[in-house]
C-alpha cells in the first residue's frame, strides 16, 4: 500500500497508474513481478509475486559478522543476473535510481532460503522496488530539494540533484559489487552530507587483496563523470569475469 499523501494528489494517483503499468509491462526472472495495482477506498496498492528468501542486504551482514566475503565466482553470478534484469529494464526505459542490496531479493527455487546457507546455482537475485520508488519521495523532494535514492548507493550526479539516465544504476551497481567484495561500501561517514560528498569529490578507497584487473573494472564503475562510467550494466559483468 503506497504512502497515504499519494491520495491526496491526483498528479501523484495519476503518475502512480502511469509508473505501474510500466513497470508491470516488465518481464524478467531477475525482476519482481507486479501482478496488479489499483486503488482502494482512495489508497493506491501494488500487488507483486510473494518471493521466498532474504535480502542481499541481509546476506552480507551475516557474511560480514562472521569475517567473511563471498567468493569471485559467487560475485560474478550475482553480478551477472542483476545486470541482467538491469539491462533489459534500461531498454524499457526504466530507471531504479535505488540499487543497493537491500532492493535485491535472494529467492530459492526450492524452498525457504536463510542468511546462514550457502549460494547455490539455485538462488536468484531478484530487483524490487523498480521504477515506483520516484513516487514515493516526490513530495518530499519538491518541498526539500532532496534527491530519492540511498546516500551510500548513490552516483554524483544523483548526489548533484542533476538529470540522470541509466547509468546512474550502474554507479550504485559499481557500490554493490564493492560491498561484495570487500564486505563495506567505499564511503562511510557520520552524516549524509559527509557520504554525499565523497562520491562527488574522492575516488574508491583500493580493496586489499583483490587483482588489479577488478580493482580497475570497480574503478571504472565508479568513475565519477557517467561518460567514463560503463554504459551498460552487460559490460560491466563481463569485464569481472
Amino acid at each position: 500500500v503506497m504512502h497515504s499523501y499519494i491520495e491526496e494528489s491526483p498528479d501523484l494517483q495519476t503518475r502512480f497508474q502511469r509508473e505501474a503499468r510500466v513497470v508491470a509491462g516488465l518481464r524478467h526472472p531477475n525482476i519482481v513481478q507486479i501482478l496488479d495495482f489499483d486503488t482502494h477506498e482512495g489508497h493506491p496498492y501494488i500487488v507483486m509475486e510473494f518471493l521466498r528468501g532474504v535480502s542481499l542486504a541481509a546476506y552480507l551482514r551475516n557474511l560480514h559478522e562472521k569475517k567473511e566475503v563471498l567468493p569471485f565466482v559467487k560475485v560474478g553470478r550475482l553480478l551477472s543476473a542483476i545486470a541482467s534484469g538491469l539491462d533489459y529494464a534500461h531498454t524499457q526505459g526504466v530507471i531504479h535510481r535505488d540499487i543497493k542490496p537491500a532492493n535485491i531479493l535472494l529467492h530459492s527455487k526450492s524452498g525457504e532460503f536463510t542468511v546462514e546457507r550457502p549460494l547455490s546455482k539455485n538462488i536468484d537475485p531478484i530487483i524490487t522496488d523498480f521504477g515506483l520508488v520516484r513516487i514515493a519521495h516526490s513530495t518530499t523532494q519538491t518541498a526539500t530539494g532532496m534527491v530519492s535514492g540511498t546516500p551510500a548507493y548513490m552516483s554524483p550526479e544523483q548526489a548533484k540533484g542533476d538529470k540522470v539516465d541509466h547509468r546512474t544504476d550502474i554507479y550504485s551497481l559499481g557500490v554493490v559489487l564493492y560491498e561484495m567484495l570487500a564486505g563495506r561500501v567505499p564511503f562511510e561517514g557520520d552524516s549524509t552530507l559527509a557520504v554525499i560528498y565523497k562520491h562527488i569529490n574522492e575516488p574508491p578507497p583500493p580493496i586489499e587483496n583483490i587483482p588489479e584487473q577488478i580493482q580497475a573494472v570497480i574503478a571504472k564503475a565508479l568513475e565519477k563523470d557517467p561518460e567514463n562510467r560503463y554504459q551498460n550494466a552487460r559490460d560491466l559483468a563481463d569485464d569481472f569475469y
